[in-house]
């Protein structure tokens, strides 16, 4: 746990490989030893903190919503993700807001994971946005989120779109919440 703060890159790389495979076991030592992190965050951080299920590390995390380095807030969105937890949500509505594409690509892929609702208004904006890959990120995330609300804006996407891979990739959310919409229906009617 000690060469995470290593000064050489590599070998903090390799400390987190060799920490992750450790799994729940390594949680607490790593919980312990980051409660007093100063360094910067960078991308390895979060990584383990997401890896690990390290909800201990939401704080941690937080710091790295404002990092200079768009990796590391990239980083940091994909934790948030990996957490699940609804924490996550409201620090991973900031990011989507990013100025980086690369960031609210990784924040909105991270809302798809949680699949927390709340999301849905936020996503349904990047829909719009100049940046195919942050198009597609927004539909997926809606797609695994399954909010009927998304329906008639992903269904437009999907046919007038002028990039064919946001509209496949609209397409097949659109797919995953309709299941998920019958699934509602079927259990309601049970």
């Amino acid at each position: 746990v000690l060469l995470l703060a290593d000064p050489d890159p590599g070998i903090r790389g390799r400390a987190v490989d060799a920490i992750i495979p450790i799994g729940p076991a390594a949680n607490e030592s790593v919980s312990r030893y980051l409660e007093s992190w100063r360094e910067p965050l960078g991308t390895l951080i979060p990584e383990l903190v997401g890896r690990l299920h390290l909800v201990s590390g939401l704080d941690l995390l937080a710091r790295g919503l404002v990092d200079p380095d768009p990796s590391t807030r990239a980083a940091v969105a994909t934790a948030l993700g990996r957490l699940g937890t609804e924490n996550a949500v409201s620090p991973l509505l900031e990011l989507l807001r990013d100025m980086n594409d690369s960031v609210r690509i990784a924040a909105a892929r991270a809302l798809g994971e949680v699949r927390n609702p709340a999301a849905v208004n936020a996503l349904l904006d990047e829909v719009s946005d100049d940046n195919p890959a942050v198009r597609i990120a927004a539909a997926e995330a809606l797609g695994r989120i399954g909010d009927r609300r998304c329906i008639d804006t992903i269904a437009r996407l999907s046919g007038d779109d002028p990039n064919a891979e946001v509209r496949a990739a609209a397409m097949a959310a659109l797919r995953r919440v309709s299941v998920h919409t019958v699934n509602h229906l079927v259990d309601a009617l049970s």
